[in-house]
């Protein structure tokens, strides 16, 4: 009984170790955790929110068409500005466009990057399609955001 006890407490001590110090300032350690909050702060539009937590990193932001219209729109942007250059691209002339803001269905994420979808679009609705994490000092940063715009 006293070897099972030691065996436990040993286990106990190891699961609660803190992660290493290189790590120990991160807001993220894991893709699934920060594809959440960045689903999250792009419905909220409040992305600018979540760039102020992650580090210092230039983000490349891709919005596609639902329809061939030639108003695609890619960017590097810094993560600190990423909700800014969002509400300009939203009711910049000729789109004056997507209002709304959704999910592009389930989140899936593997490695380094989260997928949202399949799922349905609607008119005048942006939607969070994929997005691709890169690490900056041991700690999660986002790196590329793709959005499809319903028209």
């Amino acid at each position: 009984m006293k070897h099972l006890r030691l065996v436990l407490a040993l286990a106990g001590f190891s699961i609660l170790q803190p992660e290493p110090a290189a790590a120990a300032g991160c807001a993220y350690h894991d893709a699934e955790r920060l594809g959440r909050d960045v689903a999250r702060h792009f419905e909220a539009k409040t992305l600018n929110q979540l760039g102020r937590r992650l580090p210092a990193h230039a983000v490349r932001l891709h919005i596609g068409h639902s329809i061939d219209d030639g108003l695609e729109l890619t960017d590097q942007v810094a993560v600190t500005d990423l909700e800014a250059r969002l509400s300009a691209a939203e009711t910049a002339d000729p789109r004056q466009a997507a209002p709304q803001r959704q999910i592009l269905g389930k989140m899936q994420c593997r490695g380094l990057s989260c997928e949202f979808g399949p799922f349905g679009i609607l008119h005048n609705n942006l939607y969070l399609q994929h997005v691709r994490f890169a690490r900056s000092g041991g700690c999660l940063t986002l790196a590329e955001i793709e959005l499809l715009d319903g028209d």
